[in-house]
Order: C-alpha cells, then sequence, then structure tokens
C-alpha cells in the first residue's frame, strides 16, 4: 500500500486531464490519496474531488499565503465543511516567514483560529512551515492542551525541530525535494523514527529529480519512498508499508 499524504489536485495544472492523472496513480500502485486544501474555494473543489473517487480523502483550510485575505463567513464555511464524510484533517495551515504574502501577525492569528478549531473538532491539523519554525513551535506549545495531532508537511527544519514536533505528537512528511542534488539534510530523515514519517509529492509541486522539468502526480510519490529507504538502509517495502500505516492512523483510513 502507498498513499500520497499531500496533493493538490483541484490545482488548474490538472484541470485537462484530472481524471487520467488519478486513473494512472490509483492503476500503478497509489492506494489512498489525501487531497489538500489551501482556502475555502479550492477546499470546496477538494471536497467534490474526494466524493467522485473513493480513494481520495481531503483536507480543508486557509494557507498562510491567502490568511490575510480570509473573512469570518469563509470561515464558518470551512468550519461547516468538517462535517463532510470525506474530510480527514484541518489543512494547509501554518506560517510562512520566507515569502510573506499576509503580514506575520494576521498570519499568526489565523494559524492560532484552525488550530483551535482542529483541537475542538477531534481532527488532525496538516501544517506548512518556512521559515517560522521557532514562532510555530510557540504558538503548538501555547494553543494545544495535549490534544493536538498532525504532521508537519514537506518538513524543512532542523533534527531538533523534528524531535519537539514528535515530542508533541506530530508526524514529519517528506516530500520530492529530498532527491534533490542539492538537498543537505539527510540527518534530519535518519533521525525521524520510521514510524513518525509520512510521504507526500505536493504535486503538483517538487517533482522528483529523475522527473524534474515535468508536472508532479501522486504516482511520483514512489520515488520519495526510494529515497527514504536508501537514507534510512531500509526496504522500500517496509518504508512502504510503515508510511501508510502511519498515515491511515493518522486520518482515520480504514
Amino acid at each position: 500500500m502507498l498513499i500520497d499524504s499531500h496533493s493538490h489536485l483541484q490545482f488548474s495544472q490538472y484541470e485537462d486531464d484530472i481524471d487520467t492523472v488519478i486513473e494512472r496513480s490509483f492503476k500503478n500502485g497509489i492506494d489512498y490519496i489525501i487531497n489538500v486544501g489551501t482556502n475555502y474555494e479550492d477546499s470546496i473543489k477538494s471536497v467534490e474531488l474526494a466524493d467522485r473517487y473513493d480513494n481520495i480523502f481531503t483536507s480543508v483550510g486557509v494557507h498562510p499565503h491567502d490568511s490575510a485575505k480570509m473573512s469570518e463567513s469563509e470561515f464558518n464555511d470551512i468550519v461547516e465543511l468538517l462535517n463532510m464524510k470525506k474530510v480527514v484533517a484541518v489543512g494547509e495551515i501554518g506560517l510562512d516567514y520566507y515569502k510573506c504574502y499576509s503580514p506575520r501577525e494576521v498570519q499568526k492569528e489565523i494559524f492560532k483560529k484552525f488550530l483551535n478549531l482542529a483541537e475542538n473538532k477531534n481532527i488532525p491539523v496538516i501544517i506548512h512551515n518556512r521559515a517560522a519554525s521557532e514562532d510555530i513551535k510557540k504558538i503548538i506549545y501555547k494553543e494545544s492542551n495535549g490534544r493536538l495531532i498532525g504532521v508537519m508537511h514537506c518538513f524543512s527544519g532542523d533534527e531538533k525541530f523534528a524531535k519537539d514536533m514528535i515530542k508533541l505528537g506530530f508526524y514529519i512528511s517528506f516530500a520530492g525535494n529530498i532527491t534533490y542534488r542539492s538537498f543537505k539534510n539527510e540527518e534530519v530523515i535518519k533521525s525521524v523514527p520510521i514510524e513518525r514519517i509520512l510521504i507526500e509529492t505536493d504535486c503538483p509541486f517538487l517533482t522528483p529529480e529523475s522527473k524534474r522539468g515535468e508536472r508532479n502526480e501522486p504516482l511520483n510519490v514512489w520515488f520519495v519512498v526510494e529515497k527514504i529507504a536508501q537514507i534510512k538502509d531500509l526496504s522500500f517495502k517496509v518504508v512502504e508499508r510503515i508510511t501508510s500505516e502511519n498515515a491511515c492512523k493518522l486520518f482515520g483510513i480504514e
């Protein structure tokens, strides 16, 4: 079993051949896809996509880039989307201090709002972090009452941050960028127990090294498994099995 724990198949890059991309993935070893919302409008599209395919689940949320655009009514609409049966997480939420398309204080306010929502609803969170590890850690420590669970998506932090998040009950997810020749954080992957790792594509972004220049898609999560197996000196089958078990446990997939 293989699970792409983070994709964006509702994005415009797939509007001409979405069904072909999904069918190609399912026919070639991908068992489940977690499709991730980044704002209210594409969260709706993601929910609709999950309704069409038994093996696609979805999350709903607002990416930090869009934090400043979110109205209170849109937040309430996202709360309503959590009642849909295929919604398994709140996300993509978090902080992005690298591009800062939304002011930092606004990002933090919206991040806290979604963390509190997820904890109250007892549903996992999918967290985006770029150049904001310390604030993310501080906010989770302060806002969580010990019931918050989730995953640090496309992990880019250091070993200490990974260990801190694991202690808080989080999983660490790796994407196709770990296959790049420029990737320098293999020690982080070595330090994370396989029982706390998820795999993802973040497609259409972060196409693995051997496919660079092409649009990414869920099928390419195979390359992430191969790289993790190589780095951790494990078999492909072991990484495949355990990361799938991890995703099923986190997102409640049976």
